[in-house]
C-alpha cells in the first residue's frame, strides 16, 4: 500500500495546544502486511501477520518539527491471535 497526503499535527502540538507546527509538507509512506489465517472450525480461526513500512515528509528542512516528526509512523509489526466469527 502506498500513501500520499499531508501531515498537519506533530506529536507535541496536541500536547501543548498549539497550531500546526509542521507547516507545508508532503507526507509519503509505503506499508505492507502479509498474513496467514487458519480456520479451525466454521466460526473460528487463528492468524499470524507481519509487515512494516516507512513514512517520511517533504518540506522545509529547517523546521525542527518537520524533521523530528518525519519518521513517526515507520516501523515493523507482528501480530498473532484468534478470531471468532458470529
Amino acid at each position: 500500500m502506498r500513501l500520499a497526503g499531508w501531515t498537519f499535527t506533530p506529536y507535541d502540538s496536541a500536547v501543548y495546544g498549539l497550531g500546526n507546527l509542521v507547516g507545508d509538507n508532503l507526507t509519503l509512506g509505503i506499508f505492507g502486511i502479509f498474513g496467514l489465517e487458519f480456520f479451525t472450525s466454521g466460526r473460528s480461526s487463528v492468524f499470524v501477520e507481519s509487515g512494516g513500512g516507512f513514512k517520511t515528509m517533504r518540506g522545509d528542512k529547517s523546521n525542527q518539527y518537520l524533521v523530528a516528526g518525519s519518521w513517526l509512523g515507520s516501523g515493523v509489526t507482528f501480530r498473532m491471535g484468534a478470531r471468532i466469527y458470529l
